[in-house]
Parts: C-alpha cells; sequence; structure tokens
C-alpha cells in the first residue's frame, strides 16, 4: 500500500504492514506493524514522518514494533 511504501522509507523501518482494525464500536482505525532496524523510532516520531507526505486520515492510530512479520510459508501477512 502507498502508507507502507511511505513508511518504509523512513531511515529506522526495515518492514512495515498496514491493516484495518475494527474497535468496539466498530469503527475503522488503521494499525501500522512496523519491524525497525537498529534504532527503534518512536510512535510519535513516525506519526510525524507520515503526517508530512500523507493527508490525516492515512496515518495509522495504531503501532506496533515486532522482531518480524508474521508470514506464511509463501511469504504473506
Amino acid at each position: 500500500s502507498e502508507i507502507e511504501s511511505i513508511l518504509r522509507t523512513h531511515g529506522d523501518v526495515a518492514q512495515a504492514a498496514i491493516l484495518v482494525k475494527g474497535n468496539a464500536s466498530n469503527t475503522k482505525i488503521l494499525a501500522a506493524y512496523v519491524v525497525p532496524k537498529e534504532f527503534t523510532p518512536t510512535e510519535s516520531e513516525l506519526k510525524e514522518f507520515l503526517s508530512e507526505k500523507l493527508t490525516e486520515y492515512m496515518v495509522p492510530k495504531l503501532f506496533f514494533f515486532l522482531k518480524n512479520l508474521p508470514l506464511t510459508d509463501n511469504g504473506k501477512l
């Protein structure tokens, strides 16, 4: 996705995936799953970085930092 592509251009991001999550009130929000490089960026740092390049509604509200993205044998998330 466009959001993932832009997020991967951040110097401290190795991999990224964006998913739409629903909450209890059935509101949809974007969640970013991030695999950092050597240093882990902060959530606010990534939000600011994305805000400079995307419209507000495209900036994820949740960020999760992982060691690896959970992929299937076929390489799918």
